[in-house]
């Protein structure tokens, strides 16, 4: 594994942590330059190995006994443009 590899290893790594970890924590971290974190983050978003940045909720607190999710595969020339998800929570259907 190169370096280049293993830095975006490093940097998927810690977005996958928190998605709103700012590119100057990142590039501290790494002692790296935000410009480098800022290019490899826009390279990893047009090669589709980023494909979006999401909020995860506490359904409990939201007063939801339960919640299922589930992702749904679709095939190519399905209409959408990305996978969807779908929670379900007593009855609510939530479509992300």
């Amino acid at each position: 594994m190169t370096t280049d590899e293993k830095v975006k290893g490093k940097i998927l790594e810690l977005l996958l942590a928190d998605s709103r970890k700012s590119f100057r924590a990142i590039a501290s971290e790494l002692n790296i330059s935000t410009t480098t974190v800022s290019k490899i983050v826009k390279e990893l978003e047009s090669d589709g190995i980023i494909l979006g940045y999401t909020t995860l909720l506490n359904w409990q607190k939201l007063g939801f006994d339960s919640t299922l999710c589930l992702q749904l595969s679709v095939t190519k020339d399905a209409d959408i443009d990305k996978p969807v998800w779908v929670c379900l929570a007593e009855g609510i259907v939530v479509l992300v």
